[in-house]
């Protein structure tokens, strides 16, 4: 029964201090992220590849961007907030058959979704909320043959999302830094600030 006490105390005092700081509707973000669901698919690829030709084309040298994205949120209640997102992340790798590269090749992601967030709590200098999207993402592919001076390319669409069940924000009411963290699109961790007015 004390536990319980000291529970309802502490949301009472927590709703309290919560309500004396007005919750701001609109922000705009930037973000950076890394460990995408698009890097995770390359690297799978690559190994893919490797088993598929019994290491005689093998992928080398893959370089990441990371995600670069742009939120906007609305909220019309003081917990629950829509907006998007658009992201685009890309990567780089050499080719090599047997040894001696022979192309190289490009993939980019853009990436637009619809999110949903659900404010843990609000205070003047500190947040937590939680964020899920599902939208669509566009993969574009290059490759280049050096041995027949050639490109190829490729475009395709798969389903994007991001769930991030512990994001975290700090700084003025208006100016905030935040971290997210979870997986998908926006990666398994996403950093960046956030203008709310």
């Amino acid at each position: 029964m004390k536990k319980l006490s000291l529970f309802i105390l502490a949301f009472a005092f927590v709703q309290s201090a919560n309500a004396q700081f007005e919750t701001k509707r609109h922000e705009v973000a930037l973000g950076y992220g890394v460990v995408t669901i698009g890097q995770m698919l390359d690297v799978f690829s690559d190994v893919a590849g490797d088993v598929f030709t019994l290491g005689n084309v093998t992928t080398e040298n893959r370089e990441f961007t990371g995600a670069v994205s742009l939120q906007y949120a609305f909220q019309p209640v003081r917990w629950f907030g829509v907006g998007a997102v658009a992201c685009f992340d890309r990567s780089t790798a050499d080719v090599y058959q047997k040894e001696v590269q022979v192309g190289t090749t490009e993939t980019n992601y853009f990436t637009i979704m619809p999110t949903a967030k659900f404010n843990w709590f609000d205070f003047k200098i500190v947040g937590m909320y939680s964020k899920f999207g599902l939208g669509y993402t566009i993969r574009s592919t290059e490759g280049v043959d050096f041995r027949e001076n050639t490109t190829n390319s490729n475009t395709d669409g798969m389903v994007a999302f991001q769930i991030s069940p512990v994001c975290l924000q700090v700084g003025t009411p208006t100016i905030r830094a935040f971290a997210e963290f979870g997986l998908g699109s926006q990666g398994v961790m996403n950093v960046g600030v956030k203008y709310r007015f």
